[in-house]
């Protein structure tokens, strides 16, 4: 009794090594696709981090100003923490130019462009980032 093996009818159970090839290079593309969206998305998390602290700080700043920190005409900077800088600029601005309520106010109400500036770096990518805010605020005039 001969037996003979045809190699196209008997198949063992398995994988060929270039199905094993193909399944990797493909599971590789998609690793590094993943890998890719997971590393931008964390940087940009990092930046939107950046901004809302930013942006809290010139909020703060903009609402003392006329409270705590009072309306002279000037520019006023500091720090907060290592990572931030800030600067605080008012600016008169005539109340003659609002029309019609200028005239019963003007002798007693002055005008102030106050810009708040809030600068830092962003560890993530190197580039120098900031936030600002303009307001009009309103005062009694000065002696």
């Amino acid at each position: 009794m001969s037996v003979s093996i045809d190699p196209m009818q008997h198949k063992e159970g398995g994988f060929s090594l270039l199905e094993t090839l193909v399944a990797l290079a493909v599971f590789s593309m998609i690793a590094g696709a993943v890998q890719l969206g997971l590393s931008q998305s964390w940087r940009a998390s990092r930046v939107v981090d950046g901004q809302q602290a930013a942006l809290g700080h010139a909020k703060r700043l903009m609402a003392e100003v006329g409270i705590s920190r009072p309306i002279v005409v000037g520019r006023e900077e500091g720090a907060v923490g290592e990572q931030m800088t800030w600067s605080v600029t008012i600016e008169n601005r005539d109340v003659a130019a609002f029309g019609p309520l200028s005239a019963v106010s003007s002798q007693s109400i002055a005008g102030y462009w106050v810009n708040v500036k809030v600068s830092w770096r962003d560890r993530t990518s190197g580039t120098s980032r900031d936030v600002a805010l303009r307001s009009l605020k309103l005062a009694e005039r000065q002696p």
